[in-house]
């Protein structure tokens, strides 16, 4: 029954598409027909093989065709498609219905119904919705065509392209199976994880996620940046924007403009080659080059091959033009490098302390004693201690003992001294073990067995005494005199200092080695005591040195514990600081483009900027105690940028502009023109510091010297001071030159115009008068020497001049100089050639900005996606779709692999 229904189903559906195949028939035929006459040499292509159950043929008016049902597949050029039916049309000519699914290497692709012909390895796909999967890229369209041998299929009518954070839609591409690259054609739109793109084409691969872009690309990406270009490529791994041609940024501070730019948007780095333009909007300045690179954070710039700046603020004055064979342009923040510093510092001190405690700790070990004491000193010491100890009372007893038996006397009691200098060394070598709280406590101890001893002492005295006098003194007399003496003498001896105990020691127990001769149950019992107790004290020593270790490593391990809280608490708030700036750094951008008012979050990231501080130096702890766990150097401070702003006068977001140029530095604008070897710029004091060889020009004043530093203020010159051999020479004509030089100078500016010129030390001036203000002729020549002067100037004449202290004033008249007075001083200087133009200082066009314009730019809208996701749920919902995710039958795979890949 099953296959009588895929019968009639295949009967109907082949009706329908009669039409159809007639057509193709027809284009194959002519397509045969000119493949004849040209093709005759090349070889045949393979026949389409199958595989299925049920094979019939059917018989439609005068065409004879035939349809297959049943596990059915068919092979070609290594491609595989199976369905629910097929029928042949002829050879090379299949259609193929139901669940059709067409597999070629790692592609898939789902569809309702096709059409395949074998001539040129085309398979139509057709379905509401046609899926193509390649690993874990999917697309989506409405009609697929798809080349087995290229393995290269095309669509039209809109795709979209979901490859995992990244979705492509356009409304024709190409999709190349072999390399797995997506080629997107026409109102093409990207979503990726970090960026959105509109362009006119692009090439995506799945594997490497590396997108290439072509004519009308824009990207904007998500720290608010916006790209555009005419070639370039994405590189994802390495998040770099490489643009080939016609690039252009635009950031919240600035754009730029450059023939190729990469930008590694991680770093915020751009490098830009040929034909660059940047502009700062912030500090005002334009910058030009053929190479460039630029860091955003925090925002230092270098500019080579060619480079000039123009600083621009027509609402202070004209703009001041500048080249150099080398710029660097920097931004610095005092409130970091001051944090830098004290920090360097605190390093520097604790760094000092440290090797100050480890020359103390090295001092003190060598006033200590050696550890590696040998037994012979141990020895000695013991018999010097024995030599100086007080005789016991009951001496005379234990000599009167020893000379009655005095060869059992001595044997016994050298091999009893034997064993107390072997037990003196252990005990040394036991107590530089131990800590010394442990080393205390058994020094106490030791002082209370010490006495034990003496009287253990005294008693074996007394039974010695017993045993050899037995027949001599009645026994009533021995314990009436001699043990309360040996009691006494107990208690005198426990009575003595600590430092005597030693001694004592030697003493009694030298006493008893000598006195004894054999050894009583008694006496054996005292020596099992004694044992027992010093096997005591060495347990007690391994137990405080056991209690100690396990203190310090539980102090060690609450210390790693801790810091690990600290670092993963430090890590989880700077995450979300960070998120948190990117937002703000998002809504910045927004509202700027919108033109309102972005204070807030100014000062949301001062507070930022100060809290990120604090938590990078949390680490700064004091854990040197292993038991009582970290405790902070410091007392932490509170969160308020009014007070951290009080403490230090430096605001924590604050910054300025250093500019450095090198070699070859000129400067123009309208009023002034300087050149020299090398410049320092700073907007902080707005100090211009030129090295090496300046000149200045106002007017018809050159003034040069070895140092010049030029202060301004709202963009207009203020002062300019001279040192080093400083003149200041005006051109009359080319005979005769106005001339002031001295130690030092300082000209002064009222309208970018010098007024004022004062000099000190040494000052000597050479001036020619004129007849008039109208002619240049000369009518005499003024020669002064002084130790100061001042020179007031209007409308740059010389309208006075103050000399101090009554100096003398020679004048000559033009024809009655004397030869011996030299008219030029002795470091003169005119150099008119040097004097830049314009021409000499810039020579670019000036791009005029696309800020408004790219601010204004609409973002991709997906309408595509929103399309085709409509589309999808409509058909879900009426049961005619559903995303497929099927694959090949097991019967079909071992068949495939046995067909061979060709």
């Amino acid at each position: 029954m099953r296959r009588l229904l895929s019968v009639i189903a295949v009967v109907t559906f082949v009706g329908l598409l009669f039409a159809q195949e007639a057509g193709h028939r027809y284009a194959a035929a002519s397509y045969a027909e000119q493949r004849d006459t040209t093709a005759k040499s090349t070889p045949q292509r393979r026949r389409v093989d199958f595989m299925a159950d049920v094979v019939k043929p059917y018989q439609m008016g005068s065409d004879s065709i035939v349809y297959f049902v049943g596990n059915f597949a068919a092979h070609h050029n290594g491609a595989v498609i199976s369905c629910d039916s097929a029928v042949r049309f002829a050879d090379t000519r299949w259609g193929f219905f139901g669940r059709v699914l067409v597999n070629q290497d790692s592609i898939y692709i789902y569809g309702d119904s096709a059409l395949y012909d074998g001539e040129g390895s085309t398979a139509e796909i057709y379905a509401p919705i046609i899926k193509v999967v390649d690993g874990d890229a999917m697309l989506y369209t409405y009609n697929f065509r798809f080349n087995t041998e290229e393995r290269i299929g095309t669509y039209t009518d809109g795709g979209v392209l979901v490859h995992d954070d990244n979705i492509i839609e356009s409304m024709r591409g190409y999709y190349n199976a072999r390399t797995h690259d997506i080629i997107c054609v026409d109102d093409v739109e990207l979503h990726g994880a970090d960026y959105d793109m509109k362009s006119d084409s692009v090439i995506y691969n799945t594997d490497s996620e590396f997108a290439r872009f072509f004519t009308s690309s824009e990207i904007w990406n998500v720290d608010g940046d916006y790209l555009s270009a005419d070639e370039g490529f994405y590189d994802k791994a390495r998040e770099l924007y490489m643009i080939t041609r016609n690039g252009y940024i635009l950031s919240a501070e600035q754009e730029m403009w450059g023939d190729t730019l990469e930008y590694y948007r991680a770093d915020e780095h751009v490098i830009a080659r040929n034909n660059i333009q940047m502009d700062d909007f912030e500090n005002k300045m334009l910058a030009f080059g053929d190479y460039a690179e630029y860091w955003s954070d925090p925002g230092n710039a270098i500019l080579t091959r060619n480079p000039s700046t123009i600083s621009y603020d027509t609402t202070q004055s004209d703009s001041v033009f500048m080249r150099a064979d080398t710029m660097h342009l920097l931004t610095i923040f005092p409130y970091e490098e001051k944090l830098a510093a004290e920090a360097a510092a605190k390093a520097a001190e604790e760094a000092k302390a440290a090797e100050e405690a480890a020359k103390k700790a090295e001092t003190e070990t060598t006033k200590i004693e050696p550890e590696n004491t040998t037994e012979a000193q141990v020895e000695a010491k013991a018999e010097q201690n024995v030599e100086q100890s007080p005789a016991p009372r009951n001496v005379a007893a234990r000599e009167l003992n020893a000379d009655e038996n005095p060869t059992a006397a001595d044997s016994t009691a050298r091999d009893r001294m034997s064993e107390l200098r072997a037990q003196a060394v252990a005990d040394k070598a036991a107590d530089e073990e131990l800590p010394k709280e442990a080393t205390k406590s058994e020094k106490a101890e030791q002082t209370v067995d010490l006495g034990q001893l003496v009287s253990q002492a005294a008693e074996e005295q007394n039974l010695r005494n017993i045993t050899t006098d037995e027949e001599q003194t009645p026994p009533q007399n021995i314990a009436q005199n001699e043990e309360p003496q040996a009691v006494q003498v107990a208690e005198n001896e426990a009575e003595q200092e600590p430092q005597n105990v030693v001694a004592q020691d030697s003493v009694a127990v030298d006493s008893l080695a000598q006195d004894s001769v054999a050894l009583t149950p008694k006496q054996l019992k005292q020596r099992e005591a004694e044992a027992a107790r010093k096997l005591k004290q060495e347990e007690k020593r391994a137990k405080a040195a056991e209690r100690k270790a396990r203190l310090d490593s539980i102090g060690q391990a609450r210390v790693a514990k801790m810091r690990e809280m600290l670092e993963k608490q430090r890590a989880k708030d700077l995450e979300r600081m960070a998120k948190d700036s990117i937002r703000r750094a998002e809504q910045r951008a927004k509202l700027i483009a919108k033109g309102k008012d972005v204070s807030y979050l100014d000062r949301e990231d001062s507070l930022a900027s100060i809290r990120s501080e604090r938590i990078r130096n949390m680490g700064s702890r004091d854990t040197t105690d292993s038991v009582s766990g970290p405790t902070y150097s410091e007392a932490p401070q509170t969160d308020s940028l009014a007070q951290e702003q009080k403490q230090d006068s430096i605001a924590p977001d604050s910054s300025y502009r250093l500019i450095k140029a090198y070699r070859n530095v000129k400067l123009f604008r309208k009023d002034a023109q300087m050149v020299c070897d090398s410049l320092t710029s700073s907007s902080q004091d707005s100090v211009v510091h030129l090295y090496i060889n300046p000149v200045l020009w106002n007017g018809a004043n050159q003034l040069s010297s070895q140092l010049m530093d030029i202060y301004s203020r709202n963009q207009q010159i203020e002062r300019a001071e001279f040192t080093g051999d400083p003149i200041t020479v005006a051109q009359i004509d080319t005979t005769y030159y106005n001339q002031v030089t001295g130690k030092k100078m300082i000209s002064f500016f009222r309208d970018n115009d010098i007024y004022r010129n004062d000099v000190d030390g040494n000052v000597q001036t050479i001036y020619f008068n004129r007849e008039d203000e109208t002619t240049t002729v000369v009518t005499e020549m003024i020669y002064l020497e002084g130790a100061s002067a001042s020179f007031y100037i209007e409308e740059r004449e010389l309208v006075g001049v103050t000399y101090r202290n009554n100096v003398p004033i020679t004048m000559y008249p033009i024809d009655q100089i004397p030869p011996d007075q030299p008219m030029r001083l002795p470091n003169f200087k005119w150099t008119p050639e040097l004097r830049p133009a314009l021409d000499d200082v810039f020579d670019r066009t000036i791009r005029p900005s696309r800020r408004e314009e790219s601010g204004l730019r609409e973002r991709p809208l997906f309408d595509i996606v929103e399309r085709m996701d409509r589309r999808k749920e409509e058909l879900m919902l009426q049961g005619v779709w559903y995303d497929r995710e099927d694959e090949l039958s097991p019967e079909v795979v071992e068949w495939r692999d046995s067909r061979g890949r060709e």
